[in-house]
């Protein structure tokens, strides 16, 4: 399945990354854009994603000596307008929808807009995995040289995920 999220499904929701572990020592902090952060990272408004480990990782006055995994986030640029629409599917049904769009608005103002609407089937027919974000980061060039950047994310999330326990048999170890 490709949901488009490096850390994998059971440590989504982990604000440290839950197992993911860099050079064998404590779990990775989960940054985004160097916060530290506990909303799950996904391609639909990443940038680019970044481990720092060792010594590195405590640089910026945050991590555990496990390192930190960085998300950055899409910026709105003055480059051209342009944008992208992907569509996926797998055998168990899932949807999943995501668009990104850079408009630059005039020579002072960018605007950079990017959504996601995903519907994650398992082979579990009553799990599923809702999840609708919408994003926009904007640019503006202000006088003596000065550019401000902001961004705002909103989401929905639904998810009575799979039971990852199989069946317990209690006859066998008798």
């Amino acid at each position: 399945q490709g949901t488009g999220n490096p850390v994998p499904e059971q440590q989504r929701d982990n604000q440290s990354g839950g197992i993911t572990r860099v050079r064998g020592l404590a779990s990775a902090d989960l940054t985004r854009d160097y916060f530290i952060t506990n909303i799950p990272f996904d391609t639909f408004n990443t940038d680019r994603v970044e481990v720092q480990r060792g010594a590195n990782s405590a640089l910026f006055g945050l991590g555990s000596p496990g390192g930190i995994v960085n998300s950055s986030t899409i910026k709105a640029d003055f480059r051209s307008n342009h944008g992208r629409i992907r569509a996926e599917t797998d055998s168990y049904g899932t949807q999943r929808y995501s668009l990104r769009y850079n408009h630059v608005l005039n020579n002072y103002v960018a605007l950079h807009v990017a959504a996601l609407n995903e519907d994650t089937r398992y082979e579990q027919r009553q799990a599923f995995n809702k999840d609708r974000r919408y994003f926009a980061a904007v640019t503006v060039k202000l006088p003596f040289n000065i550019v401000a950047r902001g961004s705002y994310e909103t989401s929905k999330r639904e998810a009575p995920r799979p039971d990852y326990i199989p069946p317990n048999d209690g006859i066998t170890p008798w």
